[in-house]
């Protein structure tokens, strides 16, 4: 959620995101944002493992998978606003999402 608000409050920051340079011109920008990523993730995948040692998460699912659906979950669900010139209720949208990716994750007992 924290995530989905600070971009519906930051409406510029899609658009450096998605910037095509920074995936093809820029070096240092390109390094920057890939470290960000690698550092996001790596945070990720350690909430994941918290909760599979408390049984609060299956542990059927790879840390870096759920990480990385996680972050892209979140990618597309910008895009899409971006897209859209933001017309919906980023968070809001996001939460639903949210709420399938949480059940993906719980342990089936």
């Amino acid at each position: 959620m924290l995530h989905l608000d600070y971009r519906e409050q930051n409406e510029g920051v899609p658009r450096l995101i998605f910037s095509d340079e920074l995936h093809t011109g820029d070096m240092y920008l390109k390094q920057k944002l890939l470290k960000a990523i690698s550092s996001y993730v790596t945070t990720l995948e350690a909430i994941v493992r918290d909760g599979q040692q408390t049984g609060n998460i299956g542990k059927m699912i790879s840390p870096k998978a759920a990480a990385m659906i996680f972050i892209g979950m979140i990618q597309v669900m910008t895009l899409r606003w971006s897209l859209s010139s933001f017309s919906f209720p980023l968070v809001a949208e996001g939460m639903k999402l949210w709420h399938d990716y949480e059940k993906s994750l719980q342990c089936n007992s």
